[in-house]
């Protein structure tokens, strides 16, 4: 039986909502340590989490000097500039940290109202995100203004069935995370076997030959940077959100034959390729071409068609994932909020070249691996979509 819903704007919950820092008391690049009080970014988001990987710390008198965005556990982030939408509860680890110009924050004031885990949940449903994506403002570097933000509206239910719904999603999500995690473990074993055979690819801790990769590559270039006309049905449009551990045409949108043949005289993506994620929530992200049918590329994707001959299109994408080279390519990024991978840039870079033999054998332990990330990966698949599944019911009122 469905249930009666009720929607009310954030600010007419108790929901406490701040921004973060920008004022001209903010933090410098030279005032970032290695360790003091956590410096939140958008890019520690992860998930429903917030990630203490790759954290930026402030000292004790600047987190003081910071009026606002002092953040508790339990708190929900949002994401109010770059990554728009994207949402994390705040762990216990990081109660009285700080966060920085891209992030806002929503406490729960009164816990027998709303639960803060089924606030986190209402804020990833699509019904809310639509909300999120039509307030936005601004052009280059778009963002959601706090007084936006506080008139959303959230789907508002009875505490209990609140916390019944946050449970199964919880256990929904838990498996999705295990699954994950189970494929970066695949990811770890493949980096580890790079280093074995190789060294460190930064350091060429074992003295390879050294080219740029403009030189290993017939072609680099990236995709369409100007927004197309989408279609229902025709050749699917890659954006950076496709590319994962394979390239993914779930949710993917459509261009026209005319399109892509205009297009494809720039950017041809061939089976074998690789595609790189060059900035957004996912820079970095990298995959072999795994399709045998035609696709445009958004501009948010980077192509290098190996030669063959001198480089192997498993070592190629092994290379990229090391953890030494990120920082290594990330560092043309521009001094925004937003990191990048610039492509003029990405040409220059130095990459060792062991022997092909050796990077063919190489690339045989890897396709081995791949074949057991390609089962988890559709099972990922099927166990997101049960996700959504439950997401539509629950804020539908069909769950409970």
């Amino acid at each position: 039986m469905k249930s009666e819903l009720t929607h009310m704007k954030i600010h007419e919950l108790p929901i406490y909502i701040s921004d973060g820092n920008y004022s001209s008391k903010y933090p410098t690049a030279e005032e970032m340590l290695d360790e003091g009080i956590p410096f939140v970014r958008a890019n520690n988001l992860s998930g429903n989490i917030v990630e203490l990987s790759d954290m930026k710390y402030i000292s004790i008198h600047k987190h003081q000097e910071l009026l606002k965005g002092h953040i508790k556990e339990n708190d929900i982030l949002i994401c109010v500039r770059g990554d728009i939408g994207k949402t994390a509860v705040v762990p216990k680890e990081l109660d009285d940290a700080n966060i920085n110009a891209q992030l806002a924050l929503l406490r729960i004031t009164d816990a027998k109202k709303v639960y803060y885990k089924y606030l986190l949940y209402a804020m990833k449903y699509d019904g809310f995100l639509m909300q999120v994506k039509q307030n936005q403002t601004g052009t280059a570097l778009k963002q959601l203004p706090i007084n936006k933000l506080k008139d959303l509206n959230i789907v508002v239910i009875s505490i209990e069935k609140q916390i019944k719904i946050a449970e199964v999603l919880d256990k929904a999500q838990s498996l999705i995370n295990k699954r994950k995690q189970q494929i970066q473990a695949c990811n770890e074993l493949i980096k580890s076997q790079f280093i074995e055979m190789f060294g460190d690819p930064l350091t060429n801790s074992k003295g390879w030959d050294v080219y740029n990769v403009s030189e290993v590559c017939t072609k680099i270039t990236d995709g369409e940077h100007k927004n197309p006309e989408f279609i229902s049905q025709g050749i699917p449009m890659v954006m950076a959100n496709n590319v994962r551990e394979y390239v993914v045409l779930d949710n993917c949108k459509y261009i026209s034959q005319e399109d892509y043949d205009k297009f494809s005289k720039k950017c041809n993506p061939e089976y074998g390729d690789v595609l790189l994620v060059s900035r957004g929530a996912t820079i970095g992200r990298c995959c072999k071409n795994n399709l045998k049918v035609h696709f445009a590329l958004m501009g948010s994707v980077i192509l290098l068609k190996p030669n063959n001959d001198v480089i192997n299109a498993d070592y190629l994408m092994a290379w990229f994932m090391q953890e030494s080279i990120k920082p290594y390519i990330y560092q043309t990024s521009s001094a925004t909020a937003q990191q990048a991978i610039y492509m003029k840039d990405l040409k220059e870079k130095r990459i060792i070249l062991p022997p092909i033999k050796l990077q063919n054998e190489f690339a045989q332990f890897v396709q081995q691996v791949d074949k057991l990330k390609f089962g988890m990966e559709q099972s990922l698949r099927e166990l997101e979509a049960n996700f959504n599944s439950l997401m539509q019911r629950a804020f539908n009122g069909e769950l409970f």
